[in-house]
């Protein structure tokens, strides 16, 4: 499995900046109105005869007992931090490491 880090010192999640660079139809979400994804979001976006899923996943702590059953079947993880929050940082690393 290939593991891409991301670190984003803004509230705009890496889906909604996908969805809005490869969709020609897609305007995208007003930034201000992008929360901490909570739970589960599921994108799709389909370019060239290729179709490409992504599962948002969140990253409380109670959710992170979720991450390996997404881990089985992907393709690639795109492990994304704000940065924003340097206390949080090596919190994460720990969580992803634990995946």
């Amino acid at each position: 499995m290939r593991v891409i880090y991301f670190f984003f010192s803004s509230f705009q999640t890496f889906l909604e900046q996908t969805k809005t660079k490869f969709s020609k139809n897609y305007k995208g979400l007003n930034p201000n109105k992008i929360t901490t994804t909570v739970g589960l979001n599921i994108g799709r976006i389909d370019m060239h005869g290729v179709r490409l899923n992504f599962w948002d996943l969140g990253g409380q702590e109670d959710l992170q007992v979720l991450w390996d059953k997404y881990y089985a079947e992907c393709h690639a993880v795109i492990y994304i931090v704000d940065s924003s929050d340097i206390d949080r940082l090596q919190e994460s690393k720990e969580a992803f490491g634990k995946s």
